[in-house]
């Protein structure tokens, strides 16, 4: 099922689950996430929607029932292939779902799919590249092909996503040595960049004075501690910064202030990228990461676009990086990516 980051597949994944237990019976299922942190947060969801028992494995639980939904990790799962009571389930599993099938392709997933005997078999995701053959032929083998297809302009023209308006700041910083890799480019280029961090304070600021919350996304641990200690000299205000060590507890406390408006700036690294809910409040974009990937780039997009209450749009920042090749490149990509979703509003300041 080839839906929008944004559309809400683990709500589909439980309407298929209430329609096979009105139909037939009290099913097993197998729901695969490829994070530990997710299994909690896609456990209370099932239980949410439906009125079966619903059981984790990961994060130190085991416990196995004969029916219901098991959600686990795939980390955990995978160790748990040789266990006499997890085969058992196996074998007369009868739906089996894997979740940000994108990830989840890899071949500790695969050893799973192929352990598993339920007939009826989905992977989730929002971004497939229908145009790699051979990732769709992995694709095919693990579940078949795609039935289902729901895009981010479908969405936004029903009003379920909000519209979003980008700017692309022009960054002209001195240039960064050819002579420098990749690592060293983006090293440089954007993590320890005053010219390019002073033009993302900048761009806080600026939602700050509408008064709008803001999500900044970066790449890098060492990046996300520079931009809090800058804007903890700018502002006066609540900032938190979130990274995959932060205990899922506190993050989940950091996410509910953030939607109250508690926390006026949330600086995250990568683990908003896939799966992790970001709260529907009328929030504001800074892009601080950079990135090139269409995936990435649509799943990080894909993240802000919930709904907003009142005026349903969403304002994004992003840079076009002039100094180096590669962040150079990057950066038109991401334009590229953007435009072709076919719902993005772009400017281009300050070229």
């Amino acid at each position: 099922m080839h839906c929008a980051t944004n559309f809400g597949k683990t709500e589909v994944a439980a309407a298929i689950i209430a329609e096979y237990t009105r139909q037939k019976k009290s099913p097993r299922v197998l729901f695969i996430v490829h994070r530990v942190q997710l299994v909690n947060q896609t456990a209370e969801r099932f239980k949410q929607h439906l009125d079966l028992p619903v059981t984790v494995i990961g994060g130190g639980k085991k416990k196995i029932r004969k029916n219901g939904i098991l959600v686990a990790s795939t980390q955990t799962a995978i160790k748990l292939l040789g266990n006499a009571r997890f085969g058992e389930f196996l074998d007369k599993c009868d739906i089996f779902f894997i979740d940000e099938f994108h990830i989840n392709k890899a071949w500790t997933c695969t050893k799973i799919a192929k352990a598993c005997l339920a007939p009826m078999r989905f992977g989730l995701s929002g971004t497939i590249d229908e145009k790699n053959i051979i990732k769709m032929m992995h694709y095919k083998g693990m579940t078949g092909p795609i039935i289902a297809a729901v895009r981010n302009e479908q969405l936004v023209n029903l009003g379920r996503s909000a519209r979003p308006i980008a700017r692309f700041v022009d960054v002209q910083a001195p240039t960064i040595p050819k002579s420098l890799k990749y690592a060293g480019a983006y090293r440089f280029g954007i993590v320890h960049n005053e010219i390019r961090n002073g033009l993302v304070l900048k761009e806080i600021v600026r939602y700050l004075n509408e008064d709008r919350p803001v999500l900044v996304t970066v790449a890098r641990i060492k990046h996300g501690l520079i931009l809090k200690s800058l804007l903890s000299k700018t502002i006066d205000l609540p900032i938190e910064f979130l990274s995959g060590g932060t205990p899922v507890p506190v993050r989940n406390t950091v996410l509910q202030k953030f939607k109250k408006g508690k926390v006026s700036v949330l600086i995250a690294s990568p683990i908003f990228d896939t799966g992790v809910d970001i709260p529907d409040t009328n929030f504001s974009w800074v892009n601080a990461a950079g990135g090139k990937g269409w995936e990435l780039v649509l799943q990080r997009l894909g993240r802000v676009l919930r709904k907003k209450k009142g005026e349903n749009k969403v304002y994004i920042s992003d840079f076009v990086d002039h100094h180096n090749r590669y962040l150079m490149k990057h950066s038109l990509a991401r334009i590229e990516h953007y435009q072709n979703e076919k719902i993005v509003e772009i400017k281009i300041i300050g070229a």
